[in-house]
């Protein structure tokens, strides 16, 4: 029987696990351990998984700490190494005592000032998984993660004290409450050091250009600025995916939605810091993926599928039916699932041709197109029965692979015999390996 939780979102479930499981772990028969012959391979270990560490201590932004919270029923303690809190992040490093079954539940920090009205959230592991960490003379060294406080959806531009509460360590079957600690932070928004790099290089891409104009190097991030110029109007560009390398031996994924610059076909997309400024980088790029003018549109039969709405449990029905051909690309319509939720529709993308470079649809979670009639969302659905009713979307997602998929809610099913799935602005991607070497002036 199909688990009722809906296949096309599992790949959410994961990334919840991965960003915002609030615990680490120091677990003796974790083999993913590193152990580390000196305290400067601990640094340099923190440094690499922690992007811009090591030039934000040569500017002075990380404080020290070097704080021990007791837990003296279990005659141990945790140790507060340092911090460095910024306009991205707030980064907490710890060590604690290496031995089975030990696990910190990571708690959350709020304004030392309680009249101070800001917010920012339990921790998290980020790229910290908490099966990760290095072990040196006994102990386990980890990182925490946090937003920085927010007021009225802003990041605080000053911050010289907070609270660190709510954190808990756990040994075995018992679990100790940890007590809260002020800790100061002394960050100030105006010392994040920026140096802007002008440049003017240009990659023809499938019949398009990437025209790189600006690199921003921050502390705690850095910026691209680039002008795309696509094949007709109707193209606009979403995600990039690539690396970047310096000449200093760094490597930083970019992975990242762009954001919209001032003129007509700007973008920025932002990155990981480097720990050491560079001389030289290599931008090498992957994917860039775009919405475009493609739609789809197939039929879905519901008089067969009408006698599993009431099923509790899921029923999947494999049908891989071949839709059509959209933007070089064979669409299938997978399979369908059908429980009191509804129907839910599956869909694979199979390029035809995967010789790189090569462009061709990219799966992408849909949109409901009821509640969005006035704004053009990347692969936003239509559902319409014979009847020129409008229905309405449930649990959406996309995954595993090149596929996507929604729920047409139940309450409509029922009252259609013929259901008509329309699909616009549909995603797609240019798929390929395109580099690009940069020397670096200041502007």
């Amino acid at each position: 029987m199909v688990q009722k939780k809906f296949l096309l979102a599992t790949i959410f479930v994961s990334l919840i696990v991965i960003l915002v499981a609030g615990c680490s772990s120091a677990n003796s028969t974790n083999q993913s351990l590193r152990q580390a012959q000196s305290k400067d391979e601990v640094d340099q270990y923190l440094a690499t998984m922690t992007p811009g560490l090591k030039r934000a201590e040569e500017l002075g932004l990380v404080t020290a700490l070097n704080m021990d919270i007791p837990v003296p029923e279990a005659n141990t303690s945790v140790r507060l190494e340092k911090i460095w809190y910024n306009s991205k992040d707030v980064f907490l490093f710890y060590s604690l005592e290496y031995r089975p079954g030990v696990r910190l539940y990571f708690g959350s920090i709020e304004p030392a000032d309680k009249g101070e009205k800001a917010w920012s959230g339990p921790g998290f592991t980020s790229n910290f998984a908490p099966e990760e960490g290095i072990i040196y003379q006994g102990r386990y060294y980890g990182r925490i993660t946090f937003h920085p406080l927010y007021r009225d959806n802003e990041i605080l531009p000053k911050v010289d004290k907070i609270i660190w509460n709510k954190a808990k360590l756990r040994i075995g079957d018992d679990t100790y409450e940890l007590e809260p600690v002020a800790l100061t932070v002394n960050y100030d928004r105006s010392r994040e050091v920026e140096i802007s790099h002008a440049v003017n290089q240009t990659w023809e891409i499938l019949g398009r250009k990437f025209i790189v104009e600006k690199l921003v190097l921050g502390v705690a991030e850095n910026r691209l600025k680039f002008t795309f110029v696509p094949q007709n109007e109707s193209e606009r560009i979403r995600w990039v995916r690539g690396e970047v390398f310096t000449d200093k031996g760094e490597r930083n994924r970019i992975d990242m939605s762009v954001e919209k610059g001032e003129k007509p076909n700007e973008y920025w997309v932002v990155f990981p810091a480097f720990n050491e400024l560079p001389q030289k980088i290599t931008l090498s790029l992957e994917q860039l993926i775009l919405v475009g003018d493609d739609e789809l549109t197939f039929n879905i039969e519901s008089a067969p599928y009408k006698q599993y709405l009431n099923f509790n449990s899921p029923k999947k029905i494999e049908l891989n039916q071949e839709l059509g051909r959209v933007h070089q690309t064979r669409v299938v319509l997978e399979d369908l699932v059908v429980d009191d939720r509804g129907i839910a529709w599956g869909l694979l993308f199979e390029p035809e041709n995967d010789h790189l470079p090569y462009e061709a649809l990219y799966a992408d979670i849909p949109h409901d197109g009821s509640n969005n009639a006035e704004v053009q969302l990347p692969n936003t659905v239509y559902v319409t029965n014979e009847k020129g009713e409008t229905g309405t979307l449930g649990q959406s997602g996309s995954g595993p692979g090149n596929r996507m998929g929604a729920f047409i809610n139940a309450g409509f099913v029922k009252q259609s015999e013929l259901l008509t799935v329309r699909i616009t602005h549909m995603t797609f991607a240019l798929n390929g390996r395109w580099i690009l070497e940069i020397e670096l002036e200041k502007e």
